[in-house]
């Protein structure tokens, strides 16, 4: 089973979509609290992953988890058009607060998980680091970042099923 493991703040919202939505708020144009608002930009850039990869899931590993549970955090996606179905679990809360030590604990826990990709704003995913694509929190989940992933999981399905014809 292959894993994106998903950070929320920094990776599918950002400093630049939060005073984009702030402003929407102001003006008027949005009723979505701010602090509730995803980059759409972020998002169709997840959701190109999971088109790329039909075979990845998703776990999150926000600090979001801790306030919703899992069918709320699956509305959210639902909400900015991500496939919410790939959504399939959140990782454990750890004593450390390490999100590295709650993704190797979600690992533990779930050995038919062969293949795993990090993406997330900070860098506390030791013993994982090769594994992270890091998001710079001012933009949020790029298209280059998108791109990365689908690489460290060797391409897209698609791609390789292409290639092998």
């Amino acid at each position: 089973m292959r894993i994106i493991f998903v950070d929320f703040d920094g990776v599918l919202n950002s400093v630049q979509s939060f005073i984009f939505n702030n402003r929407l708020n102001l003006l008027g144009l949005s009723n979505t609290p701010t602090y509730e608002s995803f980059c759409p930009i972020a998002s169709s850039n997840l959701q190109y992953i999971l088109e790329e990869l039909p075979d990845a899931q998703v776990v999150v590993s926000s600090t979001w988890r801790k306030h919703k549970t899992l069918a709320a955090l699956q509305e959210l996606f639902k909400t900015n058009h991500i496939l919410p179905e790939r959504m399939i679990g959140t990782t454990p809360v750890a004593d450390s607060r390490y999100r590295g030590d709650e993704i190797a604990a979600y690992l533990k826990d779930h050995p038919e998980v062969t293949e795993f990709v990090i993406i997330d704003d900070d860098t506390d995913m030791e013993p994982n680091m090769d594994r992270l694509v890091k998001t710079d929190s001012r933009n949020g989940l790029t298209f280059t970042d998108a791109e990365k992933v689908i690489e460290m999981f060797g391409g897209s399905s698609e791609k390789e099923a292409k290639e092998s014809n």
